[in-house]
């Protein structure tokens, strides 16, 4: 399909869209509000004006674009700006959640907003439906985590953020990767939990491939100095070359240092045979 045939069909989707949002109906609303979002010079305005609509008629989507939009300070493509305001945003993840009380995405936006925001009054009553949500989704534990941890909505308790961490970690995917890594400097240091260097360690290498190469610098101080591992520089240089390709501020240095250690060793060595 080329470029003049797929306008056409944008303009006959557009068309049909408005006759039926003109008729009332939410999701013909969300869609002309796309529709205009993808043309703002043309159409300046229109965009909110239609994503209003289509929320205030109880389209889901379109509610938690417009509480994300209060929560954030966004811009809509247009020419007006939407000032933060989170007691509407509140209110819009409120409704979107009441139509449909099972989407983890409303939850979860709703929760995080009442958690990270005290002057709306709602800390407790987050944890609380933490609580009830935690089952469903691993961003739950890791908001659960947080909150005991810091204290907030709920009394400070860092062997239940520990727990929290371990349930939402237990997910396969790039969030429970990040979440090993905080966990492995909870039993490093012991927060939470014993000191226990082993189980760091084993952590360490379960958060191995997220951005940043924290894990992986961190392998190299283990193998370095020998933290829940026996001793390997070169072990440990591998970790650190790793940790350098993924960016790590510290690594390019500490890769300088170590490799000036395994060439004084190596001279050692020569002198001792």
């Amino acid at each position: 399909m080329n470029k003049s045939e797929n306008n056409d069909t944008e303009a006959a989707n557009f068309k049909f869209s408005l006759r039926f949002a003109e008729k009332g109906n939410p999701k013909a609303m969300y869609d002309v509000a796309c529709y205009y979002e993808r043309y703002p010079k043309e159409y300046p305005g229109l965009y909110w004006e239609w994503l209003l609509k289509a929320a205030e008629n109880g389209y889901d989507r379109a509610q938690i674009e417009v509480g994300d939009m209060y929560q954030e300070g966004k811009t809509p493509k247009g020419d007006f700006k939407v000032l933060i305001d989170h007691t509407k945003a509140a209110y819009w993840y409120e409704r979107a959640l009441s139509n449909s009380p099972d989407w983890w995405y409303a939850q979860e936006k709703l929760v995080s907003l009442y958690l990270h925001n005290s002057e709306l009054g709602k800390q407790s009553y987050a944890v609380a439906l933490l609580h009830k949500y935690v089952g469903d989704n691993d961003c739950f534990g890791k908001l659960l985590g947080e909150a005991y941890e810091q204290g907030i909505g709920t009394c400070k308790d860092e062997a239940k953020a520990l727990h929290w961490y371990i349930v939402a970690a237990g997910y396969d995917d790039d969030f429970g990767i990040e979440l090993a890594v905080k966990i492995a400097e909870m039993y490093t240091h012991g927060i939470g939990t014993k000191k226990d260097p082993i189980v760091a360690f084993d952590w360490l290498q379960r958060g191995t491939g997220f951005h940043g190469g924290v894990a992986e610098f961190k392998l190299g101080e283990c193998y370095e100095h020998g933290n829940g591992c026996s001793v390997d520089l070169q072990e440990a240089r591998k970790w650190y070359v790793e940790a350098n390709r993924l960016w790590h501020s510290s690594a390019k240095e500490r890769l300088i240092a170590l490799d000036e250690k395994l060439r004084n060793k190596e001279g050692m060595d020569v002198k001792k045979s």
